[in-house]
């Protein structure tokens, strides 16, 4: 679900940012540039990580990197923002296309309902993401939330570390 929240952060998030960092439009849509330019580049970067590092390494780099990055966002001025989107956009390029791998991998029987399982919580978490935003938006505690989406993706950082993974198939795709 973490992975979804992450991922449509940046829309019911955006009149927060544009009000504490007095954006134009033109600011502000810079923010979706950076995250998903930089999705593009961890996407990339996923197969090369997979290979060398396995799924566990190269899954917790892709945690860590969404963790440093909405933790980031929580205090960054302006000036730091934009990196502080990318990082977290990378760890979305990495973790979603090696998750998929993972889940695809792991399940020859029912492969195609184990990700949508996957799919579904990604989905979950994208569509509540508004919701709780507009709880903590209300109580003027958004930087909370980012802390508390951080938070949680160390504890699934932290999971990866104690998880038996799969070896990468020689046969995976380039």
């Amino acid at each position: 679900m973490l992975t979804g929240i992450v991922t449509t952060l940046l829309g019911p998030m955006l009149p927060v940012f544009t009000a504490q960092w007095h954006l134009d439009d033109t600011q502000a849509g810079y923010l979706f540039t950076a995250q998903f330019a930089s999705s593009i580049s961890g996407v990339a970067l996923s197969s090369v990580l997979l290979r060398f590092w396995g799924y566990r390494w190269t899954l917790l780099a892709g945690v860590t990197g969404m963790a440093g990055g909405i933790g980031w966002l929580a205090r960054a001025p302006w000036s730091q923002a934009l990196v502080a989107v990318c990082v977290y956009g990378i760890g979305l390029g990495v973790v979603i296309p090696v998750s998929n791998m993972l889940i695809s991998s792991s399940y020859e029987q029912g492969r195609a309902a184990s990700l949508n399982l996957l799919n579904f919580s990604w989905g979950l978490g994208a569509v509540a993401c508004p919701f709780v935003v507009a709880i903590f938006q209300q109580k003027q505690r958004t930087g909370d939330f980012l802390l508390a989406t951080a938070a949680g993706l160390v504890v699934v950082g932290v999971a990866l570390l104690g998880t038996p993974f799969p070896q990468v198939s020689e046969n995976m795709p380039e």
